[in-house]
């Protein structure tokens, strides 16, 4: 039992920090995740096994819902919304800082996502027309990978502009919000496990 609530709370604290971590780079990304031009996507949802994959898939799910809705990201600890950035109360620069990052990432993100439309179609000629080539694919992808990294870092240095713009009060305050928020999200995949625990062993 002891073996049990102990491998529960990992997985908890696993997801709570995919949640806090991996939400940058989730949202520059786009609806693709790991696969930005479809050909190698890398969904870990999918090959989970057990209860465990359902809860991280889970957490993705919450992750991506506070992504759709986020107004400022903090690079490598995730996005916050846009009636939390208004309690920040931000001046003139750092509203222009903020607009800037927010305009460049929603061109990169649509341009993602056109991208992998097209890599799906492409794929799907493919498949049509019998021209597989396997390797030629693979060598797209990690070229098209290399491409989007370095753009995503430029996204990253407008996010982090943002974030060096902020008086010691306002970085302390959304560092608040942060940990609160993974906090509370933690505590919501402790109970769900908790529950399909007792329904596992009644």
């Amino acid at each position: 039992m002891k073996t049990t609530s102990l491998r529960h709370s990992l997985r908890a604290v696993a997801v709570a920090s995919l949640f806090a971590l991996g939400a940058t780079a989730v949202h520059a990304a786009g609806p693709g995740m790991g696969g930005h031009d479809g050909t190698q996507g890398s969904r870990a949802d999918c090959v989970q096994s057990g209860q465990g994959g359902k809860h991280v898939r889970m957490g993705k799910e919450h992750m991506h819902r506070h992504l759709h809705d986020a107004a400022l990201l903090v690079p490598g600890y995730g996005p916050v919304g846009a009636d939390f950035v208004k309690s920040l109360e931000l001046n003139d620069h750092q509203a222009a800082l903020l607009k800037s990052a927010q305009d460049a990432q929603k061109t990169l993100r649509e341009s993602h996502q056109g991208q992998g439309r097209d890599g799906m179609k492409a794929r799907a000629q493919a498949l049509k027309d019998g021209t597989l080539d396997p390797k030629a694919a693979l060598a797209a992808h990690d070229e098209r990978r290399q491409a989007m990294q370095a753009e995503h870092r430029q996204i990253q240095e407008k996010w982090l502009a943002v974030w060096d713009a902020l008086t010691p009060d306002q970085q302390q305050k959304v560092g608040a919000h942060l940990q609160e928020r993974t906090a509370k999200f933690q505590e919501r995949m402790e109970r769900r496990m908790e529950r399909h625990g007792q329904r596992q062993s009644s």
